[in-house]
C-alpha cells in the first residue's frame, strides 16, 4: 500500500523529482507521512512549514486523515512579479 507524493518547486528539488511513493501500513495523519518524508529527503525539512498541502486534489491540512492510495500535493510558497 502506498501514498503519491506529487512535489513542486523546491520540494521538487528537495526529494530529487515531481513525485516520492511512500509506503504505508493504514491510515495514517498527514503530518506523521510528511515527518517520514522529511526524514527520508532532509532538504525538505526546512520547507515543510511553509507549503500548502492538497489531497485528492482538495487543500488539507496536516491534520488530514491519508489512506492508501491517496496523491498528495506539496505545494511550496511561490513569488513573481
Amino acid at each position: 500500500m502506498s501514498v503519491r507524493f506529487l512535489c513542486f518547486a523546491q520540494a521538487r528539488d528537495a526529494v530529487e523529482g515531481p513525485q516520492v511513493e511512500l509506503e504505508v501500513s493504514g491510515a495514517q495523519p498527514l503530518g506523521a507521512l510528511l515527518d517520514r518524508l522529511a526524514g527520508d529527503y532532509p532538504g525538505l525539512q526546512p520547507l515543510l512549514p511553509y507549503c500548502a498541502f492538497s489531497l485528492n486534489g482538495a487543500w488539507c491540512q496536516r491534520d488530514a486523515v491519508v489512506a492508501d492510495g491517496a496523491e498528495v500535493a506539496i505545494l511550496p510558497p511561490v513569488s513573481g512579479g
